[in-house]
């Protein structure tokens, strides 16, 4: 019939909120993925800028995680177009400050980091780290914090501090410079 014609295999999976890990080593494994793909778009010269844990899916089989994929680009911009923006759609549970407060001229590959670990920390605590500390409905509804099996190692605790404290810092500057 002459028309076109997709041929796609079965996958299975879920969103990254959806998705339970078998343990903290598959949910690291899932960000380390996550951040090559990041990578492979800022080496194209694209900002996300829309990174939430419905925009992730992870493909699964019985042994577990077998990839991780981005998904919905419908706000990724190139790099030298984002300056120039006078809005930019996004998950504001994850945004990084310089997008909430429009400050289009400091939107850069920090912004996406930013967004990154806002995630991480949301599957790891349970909560978003933007998050009223006195909000009792600061919970994200989808998400089975896997905070318990940080408790019994420091080292974890403090590698993670120090991770955290420089990808969710106010400004793009002060963020890690690469993935």
């Amino acid at each position: 019939n002459n028309g076109p014609f997709v041929v796609m295999p079965k996958i299975t999976g879920n969103t990254l909120g959806k998705t339970h890990f078998k343990g903290l080593h598959e949910l690291f494994a899932a960000f380390l993925r996550l951040s090559k793909a990041i990578n492979q778009v800022h080496t194209a010269q694209f900002l996300t800028l829309d990174l939430s844990l419905e925009n992730v899916y992870v493909l699964t089989d019985d042994g577990g995680m077998t990839g991780v994929y981005l998904h919905d680009f419908d706000n990724m911009l190139p790099m030298d177009m984002v300056g120039l923006a006078d809005n930019i759609g996004t998950s504001f549970a994850f945004a990084a400050p310089e997008v909430l407060l429009e400050e289009f001229s400091s939107i850069c590959r920090q912004t996406d980091y930013y967004s990154l670990a806002a995630m991480l920390h949301t599957l790891l605590f349970g909560y978003s780290p933007e998050a009223d500390q006195s909000d009792p409905f600061r919970f994200h509804k989808t998400v089975k914090p896997y905070s318990d099996l940080l408790k019994n190692s420091v080292q974890i605790q403090k590698a993670l501090n120090d991770f955290f404290r420089h990808c969710l810092a106010l400004y793009p500057e002060d963020r890690y410079q690469s993935y």
